[in-house]
């Protein structure tokens, strides 16, 4: 991201530079209670970024070494650029603080190839400690050809490469600082800069993925995605459907404050800033609930007419086929169950549930995605005896797979058809999943070939009955028209982890009106 009027440098190993173009006191790590948050939080479409920010040594000292300046302008950093990411359905979690305030413990120098090298490592071992997505290095050093800020593309979630670089010091304002991390973390998520496609717009000005920008203070609102960078993003959430976005986080560093987001000891709703709340029920400037409203925040909340919705209301679809739905409680509790999964080693089409994924995988339809339609395993089968390994295809194709570059070629004369795997970073991606079938009650864990976990004793009595399937907590979830705790009787469906479900009620009252209408009969009713 270049300063206006600035020639921008040769792109290094496809990592992009950006370049230069009333609050309670107090720190907390606090818990939250999910199911009691604004409607983004509760949404099945959210994704959630998990984030650790470090400050460097010149950052620090660039604030006066004073430790709460610099706390406080990363709150609001990361505030804006939650503004910025709300229209692409990103939730920008704070999960730590890191601040050097002795000395940088990694040499961070002018030039960003050599900071990045020396910062990855450090992530990869020091960074274990958080439950984290991404980490985003704030640095007082002036990196060389006024960049001021750089990041590897597509690299979210990668145990080493999920990082950026991001200039920060006094002079920087929150919003230019905000721009530039949203900006890198854009990269991190699959996003190129506007100018490597035509056609790219935005609605205002400021497209947030443009490579040339200002140091002007801005309106967040008034700063967008483009359409390309939209498609970008949902281009990488299709390649990473089960992405480390997915897991709602637990834990937020904030300054308690009206009108962050997060419901707080003596708040009665919290919906954000009062440009970004999009309901009637809570008042943004005393975080309290509105006139005749019982509710504001949660998932079993009626945010038309602010009340609780009733028993069984659907408040979370099941995302995959090792998910399942959850189920409004009824009366004042608007909070949604918690987020229940299928048991390990559940069956699901063409594989096993693994941490609440199914474990699809088809060989061929892998083959022919990477080598064109004719490719498959037959040829190859005696080089895929390692069904959790690297896959073997068979093609006639000589050049690199249509996914990655490098490969590894076993020729098989005198056909002339090549027996192929692959050696690049896009290798992982395409190697059976976790879940994956690879024998009789086996699965596919971290490309070995292990047993599926024996049901511990009392788990889900009598097998759910057979209309039901067993969840991770060992309770049954019945079907439709089947009752927990067995699913052995008649009911609504469900489980007493999910709630009861409300949408096949209707059906279960009538059948149960029906069983006993013969009894009403002979009663002479």
């Amino acid at each position: 991201y270049n300063l206006i009027g600035e020639s921008s440098p040769d792109d290094v190993e496809r990592n992009y530079r950006y370049k230069r173009g009333t609050q309670k006191k107090g720190l907390h790590q606090n818990k939250i209670d999910v199911g009691l948050q604004n409607a983004i939080w509760t949404s099945p479409k959210t994704q959630f970024l998990e984030l650790v920010i470090v400050a460097d040594n010149r950052m620090y000292k660039s604030y006066g070494s004073s430790e709460d300046k610099v706390i406080r302008k990363v709150m609001h950093v990361v505030d804006i650029i939650n503004a910025m990411y709300k229209d692409l359905n990103v939730v920008v979690v704070l999960q730590a603080i890191r601040i050097w305030k002795e000395k940088d413990p990694v040499e961070i120098s002018s030039n960003y190839n050599v900071t990045l090298a020396n910062f990855k490592p450090y992530r990869e071992s020091v960074m274990k400690r958080y439950h984290h997505d991404n980490v985003a290095l704030l640095t007082g050093v002036h990196f060389v050809g006024n960049t001021v800020g750089f990041a590897p593309v597509g690299t979210m979630c990668s145990d080493l490469s999920s990082v950026s670089l991001n200039m920060a010091n006094s002079r920087r304002s929150s919003m230019a600082i905000a721009e530039t991390l949203a900006h890198e973390i854009g990269h991190n998520l699959g996003m190129e800069h506007d100018e490597e496609l035509t056609g790219c717009s935005c609605s205002t000005d400021g497209c947030l993925m443009g490579a040339k920008g200002d140091e002007a203070d801005s309106n967040p609102h008034f700063i967008e995605w483009s359409d390309c960078s939209k498609k970008y993003f949902e281009e990488w959430l299709s390649v990473n459907p089960r992405s480390c976005l997915n897991n709602v986080p637990t834990k937020i560093i904030n300054i308690p404050q009206c009108g962050n987001g997060v419901v707080e000891d003596g708040e009665e709703c919290d919906c954000g800033h009062a440009a970004e709340c999009d309901t009637k029920c809570c008042n943004t400037k005393t975080c309290t609930l509105t006139a005749n409203a019982t509710c504001a925040n949660g998932a079993c909340c009626d945010l038309e007419t602010c009340t609780p919705r009733p028993q069984g209301w659907k408040c979370r679809e099941a995302r995959e086929a090792c998910d399942l739905p959850e189920f409004c409680r009824g009366g004042s509790n608007t909070r949604c169950p918690d987020d229940i999964i299928k048991r390990e080693g559940e069956p699901c089409p063409q594989g096993h549930c693994y941490q609440g994924r199914c474990g699809s995988h088809n060989q061929d339809e892998m083959c022919r995605a990477l080598w064109g339609p004719s490719s498959n395993t037959y040829s190859c089968r005696k080089y895929n005896k390692n069904k959790c390994g690297a896959i073997w295809c068979s093609a006639t194709y000589k050049g690199d797979p249509v996914f990655g570059g490098g490969r590894w070629t076993i020729w098989e004369l005198p056909s002339q058809r090549a027996c192929k795997s692959f050696k690049s970073r896009i290798e992982d991606d395409w190697r059976p999943p976790n879940g994956a079938s690879c024998g009789d009650h086996q699965y596919c864990v971290d490309q070995k070939c292990v047993a599926i976990p024996t049901p511990r004793e009392g788990e889900c009595p009598n097998n759910c009955s057979g209309h039901g399937v067993c969840n991770n907590r060992g309770n049954c979830h019945c079907d439709a028209g089947r009752a927990p705790p067995d699913c052995s009787n008649v009911g609504s469906g469900g489980s007493v982890d999910s709630g009861e479900n409300g949408e096949s009620k209707e059906n279960y009252d009538y059948f149960a009106f029906l069983l006993i209408l013969p009894l009403l009969v002979i009663l002479g009713f």
